[in-house]
């Protein structure tokens, strides 16, 4: 039986600063930096305390074609409150694609990482 998502790949232009962007403006931790195989490295991060990692995987390194970074990823993350955590991605830097709006789950946002991979966020309403 499947138990939980344990790792997304999220394909990035430069690996580096994809882990700077991650672990430096959206607080993830560091779960894996090492030799994937000579001359690919593998990188994951997660939210602190999170199940489910992100693979940061190089459009360069081996995989299958037709990969691409950008876009929305049909992924959405959780928060506490989802005004403070767009004041808060602003306030660093981070590129918000689509502004808070009230929805029927909650307070919403959009923002987009260092190659335009675009996510979810969602709380459970806010301060508008």
């Amino acid at each position: 039986m499947l138990t939980f998502a344990s790792i997304i790949t999220v394909n990035v232009t430069d690996q580096q600063a994809a882990l700077a962007f991650y672990r430096d403006k959206l607080g993830f931790e560091v779960r894996d930096d090492a030799e994937f195989m000579p001359g690919a490295r593998w990188v994951t991060v997660a939210p602190p305390g999170a199940q489910t990692s992100f693979s940061l995987w190089p459009l360069s390194g081996p995989g299958p074609e037709g990969r691409t970074a950008g876009g929305f990823k049909g992924l959405s993350f959780a928060c506490d409150n989802a005004q403070a955590t767009h004041d808060d991605f602003a306030a660093k830097g981070i590129t918000i694609t689509q502004a808070p709006q009230m929805m029927p789950w909650g307070l919403q946002f959009m923002f987009a990482d260092q190659d335009g991979n675009v996510f979810n966020v969602v709380g459970p309403g806010g301060t508008m």
